[in-house]
């Protein structure tokens, strides 16, 4: 029998990969990788947002509370002087009123100036003699972070049929509000984000309501309430104040 003659294998070099196929399993290989790290940037790109809203949904929240806590006791006191208005002024972006330090326990006018991203709060100590708020001198001074968004307040006032009307500027020096609006608006937008009514804890002293125990800076028709310094209560009437109890008279 002859030497048997053998046939070229049809699959000779076929061992590896071609060129071509090397090249798409690259790109096929690449294009997933890039997708992969999109999905990876969009992940990162939506839980910085989430984050982001919700730092500045605490910080919102944080700043509503703060100027709640300073506007829901405020003291209704005027200026010294006759016919002193009260001591209370407000416009959009800066309100002032009086407050009781807690821990001291001294009259102080609390102004808030609000600013792109903060709240400014000064506070300095209001003496009974004070006329204007010119008459103060120093005070301290702090920052109420709004989340980087923009604070704006108004006013409502009461009507006589109940009603309120809600003010951007507060115009009646001789009254006060019954609520304020603190609004938190997008600084980029203006839209709002959150907002809060807070009404004020001082519709009347006690003495408008019991004139025989206290002081009242409220006068009905003309006539200053009946009241004599002997009938009220010591802690009624501030030692220092010259004008004694006749101050809270209108």
């Amino acid at each position: 029998m002859g030497p048997q003659r053998r046939t070229p294998s049809r699959h000779r070099g076929r061992d590896g990969f071609l060129l071509a196929e090397a090249l798409v399993t690259m790109a096929i290989g690449a294009f997933l990788l890039v997708a992969m790290v999109s999905l990876l940037h969009l992940a990162v790109r939506a839980d910085a947002r989430t984050q982001d809203l919700a730092s500045r949904v605490e910080a919102q929240t944080r700043a509503l509370e703060a100027i709640g806590r300073d506007l829901r006791p405020a003291l209704r006191v005027r200026w010294s002087g006759p016919d002193a208005p009260f001591v209370f002024a407000g416009g959009p972006d800066t309100m002032w009123f009086a407050g009781r330090d807690e821990t001291s326990g001294e009259v102080r006018l609390v102004t808030l100036h609000a600013e792109p991203g903060r709240v400014l709060r000064t506070s300095a100590a209001l003496p009974s003699i004070a006329t204007s708020p010119d008459d103060l001198a120093g005070g301290s001074r702090s920052e109420i972070e709004t989340g980087g968004d923009l604070v704006r307040f108004s006013y409502f006032q009461a009507l006589p049929d109940g009603e309120d009307v809600l003010l951007d500027t507060w115009t009646s020096p001789l009254a006060m509000p019954s609520a304020v609006r603190i609004a938190i608006l997008d600084i980029r937008t203006g839209e709002p984000r959150a907002s809060l009514r807070i009404p004020l804890m001082i519709d009347a002293e006690p003495g408008c309501a019991a004139p025989s125990r206290a002081a009242c800076s409220y006068r009905e028709a003309g006539d200053a309430d009946v009241v004599a310094p002997t009938d009220l209560p010591p802690e009624a009437v501030d030692a220092a104040d010259p004008l004694g109890w006749a101050r809270y008279a209108r």
